[in-house]
């Protein structure tokens, strides 16, 4: 019994003993137990994604996954879930450590190691989860080689990935000139879509190519499917296609190269729109189109979803063609990198041509690299290997798919021209009918419209470019290359050569024996001595077009022989008046044959000889030529459908008779030209003027004119257009002053509009010509109607048009009158009973001195205005407001408003008094997309109606001043809200802001009616505050969501106020631009800073009070610390997020931090320029402090780091505060591991962050700082293994920096980045004793030019090595070329004399006020310079 005793008694005492142990080891192991579970994790993590992949690749292949493996996969989840949990308790215990939390949070863990150790799973089901065995994934068997993230691609491919992801979007469309990159785009999207299976379950891709084949396409579909055909006939593989791709819920079907409509039927795609596809649509599936031809796109369904693929720009040209040739570009020999950039230019952009050219490079002597360049130049790169093959035929392929031999005539003229030049459409009109390419066209006119068709055609086919000047097209260098090289070809034999040197050119000497003369039938010489550099005579009996531009030559006709086919003979910018003078006539053996004679911008003379046997001459043009008379001879020409003396400013004499006689004249343009015109009645002799009664008998038959008449009662005597379809433009008393100036070829750039619509320019006294039956005909004809320096008409449309309303007008244009006070009087219009200016669609006012507003009134009328598009008005000093209610319910079609200059505008739409007190509630202005205000002081808002009608006195606005009361009462209300707007509400409100009274520019009552706004612009609005917000956001929960462009030079002290927590809007934000801002504190609120996600580029400066550029307000603190809590303590911002290019801040002497205290930031790794000047209390560029008490330090870096700065007594400040000034931009990820025991999961969902393109390195690419005087370091850079930070900088400059003492800081170590960095300036920092240590100038292996001036402590520029480092004895600079050292007084050498200095690039020293400096560097240096100056 005793020993039976004994042992109950050991056990009692055993178990509590073992129990209480059992209970420690807890505490005691809780590391061990925190890594055991972050090791089992990671095994079983690696697990599950083994089995996953397996499982979503059979779904895919539409097979049924085991349910052991399904049950597996749910057992996984809820493990994980639990850890998730713990993860978030262990968060918290960091902050709160305790025993009790330990010991919980260690027993959890161990219990989840012990499930998920007896969780397994059967090999055999780890490897067949499901049958068939799974297809390979689209995305891993395609190469998207050649994807470069540029900018411009960035922005495409973003585009389209959001296009995806919207549900409403079917198809998709991706255009683009052959070989610009859209299939490589392509393959990266698909690239970046691997893996999300939430989006599509297949994505599956064909090409199509020119020549269609059905079934080639059907079985690249079925592959990627997995399905085999067994069937021939395509209409039952189509069907079996169909159903196939109906049991894939969500599937992405990509076409590539798509030449034509493709009917999706025939494939077997259940894709249609339209009821009779009823039963044919999938809505989950989805298809990606690829083409050179935006007209296919459109008519296989895509609408606004056509997204272009342009040419790369410079830079981005520059940077594929380096990496293309690699290390075969020699950055030491100048002339190999120069004749580089320019071969690089020659491409144009064009990735094919690039990437051809660059591997051609890679494979010759670096000694013919001036041979491509030359063949470049001249356009006949052909004998480049590959160019024939890759570059050539891809575009000779969308020329040979061209419709008609009609568009391939109009694209290969274009060609005629210099590169890149901005040619006319007029020419290839000119030249056309000369050469009659055109079929079944009767008029010139007829043959403007269909060459206008073909250019827009060819444009949407990407074989031509938009141009900047209006009515002229551009096209691509090597697509002019191209049209050159088959133009040279039968049956068209073109010969095109430039002789400019420039670039690389030179002369072509002997040209007429690089092509057969004798076949040849069309010639462009351009900048062309004909004299020096055509050495023999061109004979060309087959030549019908001869094109002379910017040349020279003593006798014309030496040079050309049996020209006896000539049509169209073009003399551009040719000086030929003394060719002319010495009566010589032009090189036509037989002139009956010419069509088209144009010889513009020329020094011309008299021509009279030149027009003589001329006799079936259709089209002559002397536009912009210095010509004094046109000869009596052209009267002779009765064919002349076309005479053109646009601009010719010294045209004094056209004998009468002559434009009567051209009886089949079509088109008459004498704008800005010919003035003395001859009285209508009385005898005519010899010496007669021309007079408008000629003009009159030629309106019978034509179809254009544009005319010159100085004096309105020169119509008095009858001037009618007897044609009622023509085409005019007509100014009336334009009296022209005279002025010998000097001629320039400048003036052939000034090709004048021939698209014009019926134009009436009047000027002077209106009252003098308004009784005059022909200008009141035109005035009703009118389609756009000029007023300049008009006086005596008040109100425009009744004194003008009282019974029409403009009925035709659409452009109307005033400038420069000193009577009109309105465009109409509304109230008196209403018995008219139609509505006034009802087609109207742009509105000029400028320097209108009396105007008040638009109309006058109310106007109850529906319809007048409706289709205005755009409205100016600039120097309008006495306008109060520029529409009433009443016309802004109509402006449904406003797309861009502008107002400059008006000094006394209040309000740009005000209340009338007659108007419904509830009219604002109906205004909407849905298409208004661009509005500008410069320059108006009084301004009070955009419409003030309600806040002025609920609160204040009403202000009339007829009113000559503003009422000071009014003022006095908003500035009151302004005060009493500062400090509220400061502090915020209460932390418990559910609104941040919301109920403070607001006075905005765009008051809460007006916000709904912008919502397709994009740009806004206001500058210079007030000299007094009268407003205290620009939007005032009260009551809405979103708005603004197009909104893309923001510039703010205004007195304000909120941009945005009562910002509603959860708001939604300005997230398409891209540039934000604000200065001089003098009461701004800070530049947005934290609800709309988390909204701009799309923001590109800030610009900041002159707000003298801004103290921070994120502000949080008491209500939006708790949002913020539970962010934070989701990444494990503090929130981090990226400011700005994702797409920042370029961040400016100047002249914010105030400005601290950029983010609430207690938050830290980290820039966007796309950021590539950052300039930052005269912020003279900014004490960091990375971050905010999280304490007083704490250094600064930012949320990635870890842990022992801080302590180690802590110990070290390095987190000084120099303000006493503990906040130490360091800057961070790139450092390593969190090593917090203790609470990171979750590995880190891919993010499989298809969001904005993971589709985005973006790169882990830093894009930096021009750092400048200014006058920042707490800043003490500048990188502070921790290193991890893939570390390459700054590897894109190129550009640092350093000035004015009073505290900096590092610019790198000392002790830190990294062994990569900073690689690309090539200038490095340092002007007047005090406290800098050395640029950066022997292990950083290791790495800055393309540095190019060193800069130090006026740094009072410079000792040396490489500093000292650290204590126990490793460095070599020497110190190499292989590309530093220019090294300045000026104002250094403590300077006693470059580096240390334990170093040899390498400087094999040097050319240029500079060293000037450095009285310590004995030696420049050791006597080891080894320098080859070429200037060096002491």
């Amino acid at each position: 019994m005793e020993e039976i005793g004994i042992s109950i008694a050991s056990k009692i005492v055993e178990e509590p003993v073992a129990l209480i142990g059992r209970q420690l080891s807890y505490i005691i192991y809780y590391d061990s137990n925190i890594e055991s579970l972050r090791d089992v994790l990671k095994n079983l993590d690696d697990k599950k994604n083994d089995v996953q992949r397996s499982v979503d690749a059979a779904k895919k292949n539409g097979a049924t996954i085991k349910d052991q493996v399904q049950s597996w996969l749910e057992d996984v989840s809820k493990i994980f879930h639990e850890a998730e949990e713990l993860q978030t308790k262990l968060n918290m215990q960091r902050r709160c450590p305790s025993l009790k939390s330990r010991y919980s949070l260690s027993r959890k863990a161990k219990k989840i190691v012990k499930c998920a150790l007896d969780l397994k799973l059967d090999e055999g089901l780890s490897n067949n989860v499901a049958n068939p065995v799974p297809l390979q994934q689209l995305g891993s068997i395609i190469s998207s080689e050649g994807f470069k993230g540029f900018e411009s691609r960035k922005a495409v491919l973003n585009d389209v990935l959001s296009a995806l992801r919207n549900e409403k979007t079917r198809i998709i469309g991706i255009c683009g000139m052959g070989g610009v990159g859209k299939t490589t785009m392509v393959r990266e999207i698909i690239k970046r879509l691997e893996g999300t299976n939430q989006l599509f379950d297949n994505v599956v891709m064909a090409t199509v190519s020119a020549t269609v084949n059905i079934k080639t396409i059907q079985t690249e579909i079925a592959e990627s499917l997995g399905m085999k055909f067994v069937e021939e006939t395509e209409s039952i593989r189509a069907q079996r296609l169909h159903e196939r791709i109906k049991k894939s819920k969500r599937i992405l079907i990509i076409l590539d190269d798509v030449w034509s409509e493709l009917k999706f039927e025939a494939i077997g795609i259940p894709f249609g729109i339209g009821p009779n596809y009823t039963n044919q649509v999938h809505e989950g599936c989805k298809i990606l189109l690829t083409s050179r031809n935006e007209e296919v796109c459109k008519t296989m369904g895509c609408k606004d979803d056509i997204f272009r693929v342009q040419a790369l720009n410079k830079e981005e040209a520059w940077e594929l063609f380096k990496a293309t040739v690699g290390e075969s570009l020699d950055n030491n020999t100048p002339h190999l990198l120069h004749v580089a950039k320019l071969i690089a230019d020659e491409c144009k952009g064009l990735p094919i041509a690039i990437i051809t050219i660059g591997k051609t490079l890679v494979s010759i002597d670096k000694n013919e690299w001036d041979t491509i360049r030359d063949q470049l130049k001249n356009s006949l790169p052909k004998i480049i290997p590959g160019m024939e093959h890759s570059v050539y035929s891809c575009i000779k392929l969308s020329y040979d798919k061209l419709d008609s031999d009609e568009v391939k005539s109009c694209f290969l003229l274009c060609c005629l021209f210099p590169e890149d030049y901005d040619v006319p459409i007029e020419y290839i009109v000119r030249y056309g009918m000369g050469r009659a390419i055109f079929q079944n066209v009767n008029t010139v006119e007829n043959a403007r419209k269909r060459v206008h068709f073909f250019v827009g055609q060819l444009k949407r086919r990407f074989l031509l470019l938009d141009s900047n000047k209006e009515e002229c097209i551009k096209m691509h260098d090597i697509v002019r290359d191209v049209a050159i090289s088959i133009a040279s070809k039968d049956p068209h034999r073109f010969m095109v050569r430039s002789f400019d040197a420039e670039g690389g050119g030179g002369g072509w000497s002997g040209v007429q024996k690089a092509t057969n003369q004798e076949h040849c039938s069309a010639i462009s010489l351009i900048d062309v001595n004909l004299d020096e550099d055509i050495t023999d005579v061109l004979e060309c009996p087959k030549l019908e077009l001869l094109q002379l531009k910017n040349s020279s030559s003593s006798k014309y006709s030496n040079h050309f022989k049996r020209l006896k086919e000539l049509k169209v003979l073009a003399f551009l910018g040719m000086d030929m008046s003394s060719y002319l003078a010495s009566k010589r006539s032009l090189p036509l053996e037989e002139p009956k044959y010419l069509h088209t004679l144009c010889l513009e911008d020329c020094k011309l003379g008299d021509i009279f000889h030149v027009i003589g046997g001329l006799e079936n001459l259709e089209i002559l043009s002397v536009a912009r030529s210095q010509i004094d008379k046109l000869p009596r001879e052209i009267g002779l020409l009765h064919r002349l459908r076309m005479l053109d003396t646009t601009d010719c400013k010294g045209l004094e004499e056209i004998p009468h008779g002559v434009l009567s006689n051209l009886k089949r004249l079509e088109e008459l343009y004498m704008a800005e030209s010919f003035l003395n015109w001859g009285p209508t009645i009385g005898s005519k002799d010899e010496t007669s003027m021309a007079s408008l009664d000629e003009v009159t008998s030629l309106s019978v038959h034509l179809k254009v004119l544009a005319i010159n008449i100085p004096d309105g009662q020169m119509l008095q005597n009858g001037f009618l257009l007897k044609n009622h379809h023509i085409r005019f433009h007509v100014s009336i008393n334009a009296r022209r002053k005279r002025s010998q100036e000097n001629w320039t070829m400048e003036l052939y750039d000034r090709m004048p509009r021939y698209l014009f619509e019926n134009s009436l320019m009047l000027y002077g006294d209106v009252t003098e010509y308004m009784e005059i039956g022909p200008v009141r005909y035109l005035l009703k004809q009118s389609e756009d109607l000029s007023l300049h320096n008009t006086c005596n008409l008040k109100y425009v449309i009744e004194e003008l048009d009282d019974q029409g309303g403009f009925q035709h007008l659409q452009v109307l244009s005033i400038c420069y009158d000193n009577d009109i006070e309105y465009l109409m009087n509304g109230t008196d219009w209403t018995h008219r009973h139609q509505p006034a200016f009802p087609i109207l669609k742009s509105a000029t006012f400028s320097s209108v001195d009396k105007l008040k507003v638009v109309c006058h009134g109310k106007l109850p009328d529906k319809y007048s205005f409706m289709n205005l598009r755009s409205i100016k008005i600039g120097d309008c000093h006495e306008l109060k407001y520029v529409f009433s209610l009443s016309i802004a319910q109509n402006l449904v079609q406003l797309q861009s408003l502008s107002v400059d200059y008006c000094l006394k505008v209040e309000e740009i739409i005000s209340k009338d008094r007659m108007e419904d007190d509830n009219a604002s509630h109906i205004i909407t202005l849905p298409a208004l997309t661009v509005l500008k205000i410069r320059n108006s002081r009084k301004l009070l808002g955009f419409y003030t109606g309600n806040q002025r009608d609920s609160t204040y006195e009403v202000i009339k606005p007829n009113d000559e001043s503003v009422n000071a009361s009014y003022l006095d009462k908003m500035k009151e209300s302004r005060n009493d809200q500062q400090h509220d707007q400061v502090v915020g509400p209460s932390s418990k409100s559910k609104v941040a802001q919301v109920g403070a009274s607001c006075t905005a520019l765009f008051p809460s009552n007006c916000i709904s009616w912008l919502t397709n706004l994009e740009e806004l612009v206001l500058e210079y609005l007030n000299d007094e505050p009268v407003a205290n917000a620009l939007f005032d956001l009260e009551g809405h929960v979103s708005a603004f969501s197009q909104f893309q462009t923001l510039v703010a030079r205004l007195t304000v002290e909120h941009l945005w106020k009562n910002v509603q927590l959860g708001f939604q809007g300005f997230q398409n934000l891209r540039y934000l631009e604000t200065g001089f801002c003098g009461n701004l504190k800070y530049l947005c609120p934290y609800e709309i800073y988390r909204l701009l996600v799309n923001l590109q580029e800030v610009h900041i400066y002159a707000c003298v009070n801004m103290e921070t550029i994120v502000l949080a307000t008491a209500s939006t603190e708790d949002n913020i610390h539970e962010e934070g809590k989701e990444i494990g303590g503090r929130g981090t911002m990226t400011l700005f997020p994702k797409l920042l290019n370029s961040f400016y801040l100047s002249r914010l002497p105030r400005l601290e931090r950029f983010c609430p205290y207690a938050y830290s930031f980290a820039w966007p790794s796309s950021t590539r320029t950052m300039e930052v000047s005269r912020c003279h209390k900014l004490k960091t560029l990375g971050f905010a402090p999280l304490s007083k008490k704490l250094p600064v330090v930012a949320e990635n870096l870890s842990d022992d780091h801080v302590r180690g700065r802590e110990e070290s007594g390095s987190a000084s400040s120099s303000t006493g505060s503990g906040c130490s000034p360091l800057v961070c931009f790139q450092s390593r990820p969190s090593t917090r591991n203790f609470t990171q025991i979750l590995p880190h999961l891919v993010n499989r969902e298809v969001t904005p962050t993971n589709l985005q393109t973006s790169s882990a390195s830093n894009n930096l690419e021009d750092l400048s700082v200014d006058g920042c005087d707490l800043l003490e370091v500048i990188f502070l850079v921790q290193e991890t293994p893939s570390t390459q930070a700054f590897d894109k900088l190129r550009e640092l400059k350093l000035e004015n920096l009073r505290m900096l003492s590092h610019i790198w800081e000392k002790g830190l170590q990294v062994s990569s980045g900073f690689g690309n960095l090539r200038l490095l300036q340092v002007w007047r920092c005090h406290k800098l004793r050395y640029l950066f240590a022997p292990h950083i100038a290791k790495l800055l292996t393309c540095m190019e030019t060193i800069d130090v001036d006026n740094c009072s402590a410079m000792e040396k520029i490489v500093g000292e090595a650290g204590g126990g480092e490793s460095i070599k004895d020497e110190l190499t600079f292989p590309h530093v070329n220019s090294i300045q050292l000026l104002d250094l007084p403590e300077l006693e050498s470059f580096c240390s004399e334990a170093y040899t200095l390498k400087l094999p690039a040097l050319e240029k020293v500079k060293v000037y006020e450095c009285p310590k400096l004995k030696v420049f560097a050791p006597e080891s240096l080894y320098v080859k310079a070429d200037d060096m100056r002491l």
